[in-house]
């Protein structure tokens, strides 16, 4: 499996957690993502939405920016109703994708050697019944694919079918959901496997390890060591991931711009115009609670504003003491 494959589900379950029905921003216009959603647009499991004519400013994430016009080499004017004015960006920065509901669940099913067109629908574009398969002799597992289990509402429904289908004992969950959900979804006692821990993109399905797909969930998590890093920014350089009680932050590249250069600076502390310079930014207001947006938690978790001297200081936790305060 190439590293590319990986990239692309794991962008492909965040699209499918996303609320929006045409997906923008920092998540596709990112360039470390371009070769991932490459590969989704092969494989049709996601498309191009309309593109947008107004968007939220990829500079200082502040104000509203208008497509003036497009320009040579694949590049668009923007025109920032804030203090960065108009600037060149990349054309990505307008696309919009849409992600095919209906292929996914398809490959879902190709993937699991079940038949796609017995697939039921439970929940409109949230929950289907893939269908029911025999491990062993006597032991029926019947398979299921949800989105957004971390909502109560989705995962209630599921519950009631499962109850009133007696599945309970024989189900196992597939989502593209955060796993494990919290110990207080109705769902917290069943077994819930995330998708990108069983399965790749591949040529017109998804390809399942059949040694993970018929393990204990626990046995097989890809994260396999996440739930025993805690708190640490050890893998911001090497994953793209900040880690908060041994859940992993998927970063946007302005993001892990901002934590590499407080990582790799003397003392850990720079001021705004520094900090600006070293994540290579051009943004005349530059605001790095802004750029964090998507992610509070990180930026309240590794980075506080020092208002007396001006400056931004990296927070260094407990799990970092051994190698990070060495830089000191």
């Amino acid at each position: 499996m190439s590293q590319t494959q990986i990239e692309a589900t794991a962008l492909l379950c965040r699209m499918l957690e996303s609320t929006a029905k045409e997906i923008s921003g920092p998540l596709l216009s990112d360039p470390g993502n371009q070769d991932a959603l490459a590969q989704l647009r092969r494989e049709h499991l996601v498309g191009f939405g309309e593109p947008l004519n107004w968007l939220q400013c990829p500079e200082c994430r502040d104000d509203m920016a208008r497509v003036v016009r497009e320009l040579p080499g694949d590049m668009v004017l923007l025109l920032c109703g804030g203090d960065c004015e108009d600037f060149e960006a990349p054309r990505s920065v307008c696309q919009t994708t849409v992600v095919n509901t209906e292929r996914v669940v398809g490959y879902v099913a190709t993937g699991l050697d079940l038949n796609r067109h017995q697939v039921e629908c439970l929940v409109p574009d949230l929950v289907w019944r893939m269908g029911l398969v025999e491990e062993r002799r006597g032991k029926p597992v019947t398979w299921y694919f949800a989105r957004h289990l971390n909502r109560e509402v989705t995962a209630h429904k599921l519950l009631t079918h499962l109850a009133s289908h007696r599945a309970d004992r024989s189900a196992r969950i597939l989502t593209s959901s955060p796993v494990p959900l919290p110990t207080s979804s109705p769902l917290a006692q069943y077994e819930v496997v995330h998708l990108a821990d069983v399965m790749r993109v591949s040529q017109n399905r998804f390809e399942f390890f059949a040694n993970r797909v018929m393990e204990p969930a626990a046995v097989y998590q890809v994260h396999d060591s996440a739930t025993d890093r805690g708190t640490t920014l050890r893998y911001v350089r090497t994953e793209r991931n900040a880690y908060i009680d041994g859940v992993a932050y998927p970063l946007e590249a302005m993001q892990v711009n901002i934590l590499l250069a407080l990582m790799d600076d003397f003392d850990h502390r720079m001021e705004g115009s520094a900090l600006r310079d070293a994540c290579g930014s051009s943004a005349r207001n530059f605001r790095p609670v802004k750029q964090f947006d998507r992610n509070k938690i990180v930026y309240e978790t590794f980075i506080r504003y020092v208002p007396g001297d001006k400056e931004y200081e990296l927070i260094i936790c407990a799990g970092d003491s051994d190698w990070l305060t060495l830089r000191r």
